[in-house]
């Protein structure tokens, strides 16, 4: 099982040659079955955001769309047990880092992350 970043998310549905390779296999795995990619809600937030900004080129509507017509897609809650998970990774620099990282704690879950911070704490596996 994987949790995807907004970088990852991002340039998979835009196509985008910044996403690694090992991350763009990852997903289309996902997309033929093999398990579901983690979504969680900070990522969708920071898509919206990402998106108001013209950084990126996928409206936020098509964004969730894809998502919820995919079916391997499984976006998780802020909810308490990810928020309990929050003290083992607070030397995360950037809360945002920290939900993700928290959400795969809670999951067993590696990160599809290019995000230096994540992969140099050592916390969970990670893809790129």
């Amino acid at each position: 099982m994987y949790v995807a970043d907004a970088h990852a998310l991002g340039w998979y549905f835009t196509d985008d040659p910044r996403l690694g390779s090992e991350a763009a296999h990852v997903l289309e795995r996902s997309e033929r079955g093999e398990f579901p990619i983690l979504v969680p809600t900070i990522i969708l937030a920071e898509l919206f955001h990402i998106g108001r900004k013209k950084r990126i080129s996928l409206e936020f509507a098509e964004l969730l769309r894809k998502i919820e017509e995919r079916g391997n897609f499984i976006v998780t809650d802020l909810d308490f047990s990810t928020i309990k998970k929050l003290p083992d990774v607070v030397t995360l620099p950037e809360l945002h880092d920290q939900i993700i990282v928290a959400t795969a704690l809670l999951y067993e879950a590696a990160v599809l992350t290019k995000d230096g911070a994540i992969r140099d704490a050592g916390f969970v596996a990670t893809v790129w």
